[in-house]
C-alpha cells in the first residue's frame, strides 16, 4: 500500500515538474489561448513595423492586446502536436505547417461567411490558396509551432503548474467572463460595421447602442492595423 502511495506520489512530484501537473484542464487550456492571443499581437506588431516602419498593436477585439486568430491557434498546436515534442523536429514542422494554413484559410473563410469581408489577402503570393493563406503563410505557422511545442509552451507549461490552482481558476473564470464580453461586442460591433456598409439603417435599440458607441471611425482606430476587404460576389 505504501509503495502504491510513494508510486503515485513520485508520479505526481514528477508530472509537476515538466508542468503537465494540470494536463489540460480547462484553466490551462485558457491561460495558453490567452498567452498566445497576446504573443499573436506582439509578433504581428512586430512583423509590421519591420515591414511598413510603423508601429501599430494588431489586435483583433475592442478592448486589449489579443489577437484570438494566435489565441485558437496556440491551443490548436499544442492540443494536435504537443505529443510530437520528443519526435523529429521535421515532423512539427509539416504538422504546424498543414495544421497553420488550413486554419488560416477557416478563419479567412467564416469571417467572409459571417461578415461578408477579409482581413487578409494573400492572391498575390505564391502559391496562393483562394487568397487566404499562402506556402510563405503556411511556413511562417509550420516555424512557429515548431518553436511553440519545442520550447515555448514547455517552458509555459512549467510555469502554469507552479500557480496555485485556486489562484488560476479565479484568473480563468474572471478572464473568461471578460474575453466573452470582450468577444461579444467586437463581433457584434464589426457585424453592424458590416450593415452599415451596405446601407442597412438600425433595426432596434441593439443596433442603435452600436451606431453611438462603435463608430466606423472608432473601428477604424481600434482595428487602425487591419485591413478590411469587401469581397465582389
Amino acid at each position: 500500500m505504501r509503495k502504491t502511495e510513494k508510486k503515485t506520489k513520485s508520479k505526481k512530484n514528477a508530472s509537476e515538474k515538466n508542468g503537465s501537473y494540470y494536463g489540460f484542464s480547462y484553466d490551462k487550456l485558457f491561460c495558453i489561448f490567452m498567452i498566445g492571443c497576446f504573443l499573436g499581437v506582439v509578433f504581428e506588431s512586430i512583423y509590421f513595423l519591420f515591414a511598413h516602419h510603423e508601429f501599430k498593436i494588431r489586435a483583433s477585439v475592442i478592448y486589449g492586446p489579443f489577437n484570438l486568430v494566435y489565441g485558437l491557434g496556440a491551443l490548436l498546436m499544442t492540443v494536435s502536436l504537443y505529443w510530437l515534442r520528443n519526435r523529429n523536429v521535421f515532423l512539427i514542422f509539416i504538422g504546424s505547417t498543414v495544421i497553420g494554413g488550413a486554419f488560416e484559410y477557416l478563419c479567412s473563410l467564416l469571417q467572409e461567411l459571417v461578415f461578408g469581408t477579409v482581413s487578409w489577402d494573400y492572391s498575390d503570393k505564391l502559391i496562393s490558396l483562394n487568397g487566404r493563406t499562402s506556402l510563405l503563410h503556411s511556413l511562417v505557422w509550420g516555424v512557429l509551432g515548431l518553436v511553440w511545442i519545442k520550447w515555448v509552451y514547455p517552458w509555459l507549461s512549467s510555469l502554469i503548474s507552479r500557480v496555485p490552482h485556486k489562484f488560476l481558476r479565479i484568473i480563468s473564470v474572471f478572464m473568461s467572463i471578460f474575453m466573452s464580453i470582450n468577444i461579444f461586442l467586437s463581433f457584434s460591433a464589426v457585424r453592424r460595421q458590416s450593415e452599415r456598409r451596405e446601407g442597412i439603417p438600425a433595426a432596434n435599440e441593439f443596433d442603435r447602442f452600436f451606431d453611438r458607441h462603435y463608430s466606423d471611425e472608432y473601428l477604424d482606430d481600434v482595428y487602425l492595423s487591419t485591413i478590411v476587404i469587401e469581397r465582389e460576389n
